[in-house]
């Protein structure tokens, strides 16, 4: 099942914002319904807003899944109506992007009747809340035009084993390659190469949310990395990657041990076609 692009069906975001000076992390958030999604502008009526909540001090990670279960919960509803379940978006700063958003459970989740992570449902994707600022990044929109017209997709570990990430590695490597990382991206190398992979242009990535974040690499790793190349051998296209990872999760989950090495993957998918809103449509942090 193809993500959509530009003009292909809907899609949810959730833009998960964070309050500003506060430790622990804390977050805003809105949830948007983007329709059908332009190129290079965020017009009116293509999009809208269906729920936020911006009052108070904001949300701790592990209230988030509360607190969107009811607004999230009707958005989806609708817009699933009788076919597929619509793909669903997480925002949110680079360094959050380990949130485990793919193991959120709705346990009134409307047409989807069994109580399963939220990724074996649905495609889930994570975007760079960041890129908000700059929707049209050269560099970004040149590597996403490049992989997006690719029928065959390669792996790139990132960083190279036992090397500490560099700026030109990731500025050298082919639009079409999928960097992949078999640790997390909110700390130590990940950190580093995430941002670097960010600012390079790269537009989808994946990574072990849970990994070694400074030992080096162990079996679990040459596991992980083994099948991601599988996997990316079996895609034919990248707009297949978000459903391709939804269906290995569902196999998890009814017991099939031989892809448990995907489970804690998660999936940059950020296509500058279908621009997050900008800025200036975000409230103001409350005092």
């Amino acid at each position: 099942m193809p993500y959509p692009g530009p003009g292909e069906g809907p899609t949810v975001t959730v833009l998960l914002d964070p309050v500003i000076s506060v430790t622990p992390a804390r977050f805003h958030w809105q949830i948007w319904v983007n329709h059908s999604g332009t190129e290079g502008e965020f017009e009116h009526g293509d999009t809208e807003m269906a729920a936020e909540d911006y009052s108070g001090e904001g949300f701790l990670p592990a209230e988030l899944v509360q607190a969107l279960r009811a607004p999230l919960g009707r958005t989806l509803h609708r817009l699933d109506g009788e076919g597929a379940p619509v793909p669903l978006e997480l925002a949110l700063p680079a360094e959050h992007f380990d949130t485990q958003v793919h193991r959120w459970q709705f346990d009134d989740m409307a047409k989807l009747y069994a109580t399963e992570h939220l990724g074996t449902q649905r495609r889930v994707v994570l975007r760079d809340l960041a890129r908000r600022a700059h929707p049209d990044n050269p560099d970004w929109h040149e590597r996403w035009e490049a992989i997006a017209a690719a029928s065959e997709l390669a792996p790139a570990r990132v960083p190279e084993r036992d090397t500490r990430p560099q700026a030109r590695h990731f500025q050298k490597l082919p639009h079409t390659s999928i960097p992949v990382m078999c640790r997390p991206a909110g700390r130590g190398a990940g950190r580093d190469a995430m941002r670097l992979a960010l600012g390079s242009g790269h537009g989808v990535m994946l990574w072990h949310i849970e990994g070694h974040a400074t030992r080096g690499c162990q079996d679990s790793c040459e596991d992980l990395h083994a099948g991601v190349a599988r996997l990316l051998g079996q895609v034919g296209s990248v707009t297949e990657l978000p459903d391709v990872l939804r269906h290995i999760r569902q196999d998890i989950s009814r017991g099939r041990s031989d892809r448990r090495w995907a489970e804690p993957l998660a999936l940059l998918y950020d296509d500058p076609r279908r621009p997050l809103p900008p800025e200036d449509t975000m409230p103001a942090d409350s005092p």
